[in-house]
């Protein structure tokens, strides 16, 4: 009797440290990825989508007439990542702002309080902030270095990407 406990013990324990060296192999080969992305992405001076694309198609943008009448400045809320500090901008929809003490501006395209996009194109379902997106031009000494989205709900999604800047949706007003 004690041996058959002895040997299901045993048992017990050779298959538990298997699940334990799984799981930490597991969780090694996860931070192994996360560390190949951030080194891949580190190496990305600005966006990882050109600004311009020539065998690009153009995919309309529809903003209504009332988004147009309700929704009139963007803020943005700007990092600094080498002083660690933050700003907020604040830029008419169509116009265009800068940041302050850089040569870095950023031009309002247009701003969707429901970002929705299908195969007819960009569309805000509902005029209510459930998925709030901004197109913006941003523009570093004279040359453009990124056009496209900036969205509030989904800020990590690397769409734009400076060694210095950070910018995110911070709010939209009427």
């Amino acid at each position: 009797m004690l041996r058959a406990l002895f040997i299901l013990l045993a048992l017990f324990m050779l298959v538990s440290g298997c699940k334990k060296d799984e799981k930490a192999k597991a969780e090694e080969n996860e931070q192994r990825l996360k560390n190949i992305m951030k080194q891949d992405l580190a190496k990305l001076p600005h966006a990882p989508m050109p600004a311009e694309k020539k065998d690009k198609k153009d995919v309309p943008i529809v903003v209504s007439e009332q988004v147009k009448a309700k929704w009139k400045n963007i803020t943005l809320t700007i990092t600094d990542k080498t002083k660690k500090s933050e700003t907020d901008i604040t830029i008419s929809v169509g116009g265009k702002g800068n940041i302050a003490g850089t040569n870095v501006a950023i031009e309002i395209k247009e701003f969707l309080p429901h970002f929705m996009m299908d195969a007819k194109g960009i569309i805000s379902e509902t005029n209510e902030l459930k998925n709030p997106a901004v197109r913006v031009v941003i523009i570093e000494k004279d040359k453009t270095i990124y056009t496209g989205w900036i969205f509030k709900k989904h800020p990590s999604v690397p769409l734009f990407m400076h060694d210095v800047f950070e910018i995110k949706l911070k709010n939209a007003g009427m």
